[in-house]
């Protein structure tokens, strides 16, 4: 502020010094004129000048120069015209008044008359324009599409497309895919037999009632189609299912002749009622499996090798059939790992499947980096 304050004070200053020397100058000045002033007055009183000397003023002019300039004076003027009834105008001889239309009826006629004339020839104005504006714009489209540039974009664009109709056909392959293996007929979880049905299948002999529900197992699992044949462990149990299913066969015929007949564990061996239920687990398992040839039919999502605590890497398979979650907790059962895994995992999963643009997907993960907390 202190230099801005001094800075203005210089440039006063210098304002004011230039303001005294135009003072200076102006006096200067101002007394010569007065001088001046003084010496004509002076030397105008000194001169004498009589009547004698002077002249009278004359026009130089002819004798009838006179008479013309006495007709411009009162001839008539045609300057003048009436604007109204009352109103009179006059104007200079130079100009050149348009006369006024004699009512307002009259001028809306005229206008009327020349209205469509005129539209027409702006109708034809513009549509004159538009086709020029026309040509040129096919000329220059023209010349774009025969130049170089032009020519490198149509290729571009139709790489692009085959490439996009590429995706969306592998895209819809692997959609197919995915139905059918959902489509497949899901597995009937195996009940657990009565007592009294079980006692039936393992003697023989028995009693069904209507609230008693029989399923024959072995038969199913014998019934059962697999694209490479049936496996070599499930031969045993549908011939121990097929033998045992015999005897429920003809229960209920036994059961209209001696309804209250008791059943005759003495007509087959003990180790038979032991063995179909083993047999019968090892056919169907959880209520939740899947036969193998189920497993090879369905399409697999993710396949991830998963790191455990003891440093093995273990297989994880996501299928199009499975949820994340399911799978989660069927890897931490087999594994006997935490419970608390199983949230980690299934996110991690569920982002994987989400990012993915192509299946199956291959992934490595270690399961104590992801973390509970994950």
């Amino acid at each position: 502020m202190a230099e801005r304050l001094a800075k203005g004070q210089e440039s006063l200053q210098e304002m004011l010094k230039e303001l005294e020397a135009e003072r200076e100058e102006l006096h200067k000045e101002k007394a010569q004129l007065n001088d001046t002033i003084t010496l004509f007055m002076k030397d105008l009183q000194k001169l004498h000048i009589g009547a004698q000397n002077t002249v009278e003023p004359v026009l130089e002019e002819g004798p009838l120069d006179f008479v013309g300039r006495f007709w411009e004076t009162v001839k008539p003027r045609d300057s003048a015209y009436m604007a109204g009834e009352n109103i009179g105008e006059i104007r200079k001889p130079g100009e050149k008044a348009e006369k006024p239309p004699n009512a307002p009826l009259a001028a809306l006629q005229h206008m009327q008359q020349e209205l469509p004339h005129s539209m027409q020839e702006a109708a034809k104005e513009v549509q004159e324009a538009g086709k020029q504006a026309a040509r040129k714009l096919s000329t220059a489209f023209e010349e774009a599409r025969s130049s170089a540039w032009w020519q490198k974009a149509q290729g571009y664009l139709d790489e692009k497309r085959t490439e996009i109709a590429k995706k969306v056909s592998e895209v819809q392959a692997n959609a197919q895919a995915a139905a059918q293996a959902s489509s497949m007929p899901p597995r009937r979880p195996r009940r657990q037999a009565e007592p009294k049905a079980a006692a039936a299948a393992g003697s023989g002999y028995g009693l069904l009632t209507p609230g008693d529900v029989f399923f024959d197992v072995g038969a199913q699992a014998a019934a059962e189609p697999t694209q490479n044949g049936p496996s070599p462990t499930s031969a045993p149990a549908a011939e121990a299912a097929a033998a045992s299913s015999a005897a429920p066969a003809e229960s209920p015929a036994e059961e209209k002749e001696t309804p209250s007949s008791p059943a005759k564990p003495t007509e087959k061996p003990a180790e038979k009622p032991a063995e179909k239920p083993a047999a019968a687990e090892q056919a169907d398992g959880s209520p939740t499996s899947k036969s193998p040839a189920a497993d090879r039919q369905e399409t697999i999502l993710v396949e991830a090798q998963v790191k455990i605590g003891d440093g093995s890497v273990q297989p994880l398979h996501v299928r199009a059939s499975d949820r994340c979650k399911d799978a989660a907790e069927r890897f931490v059962a087999e594994h006997s790992l935490k419970a608390s895994f199983v949230k980690p995992l299934t996110d991690y999963l569920k982002k994987v499947e989400r990012d993915a643009d192509t299946f199956p997907v291959h992934v490595e993960v270690d399961l104590l980096e992801l973390g509970p907390g994950h």
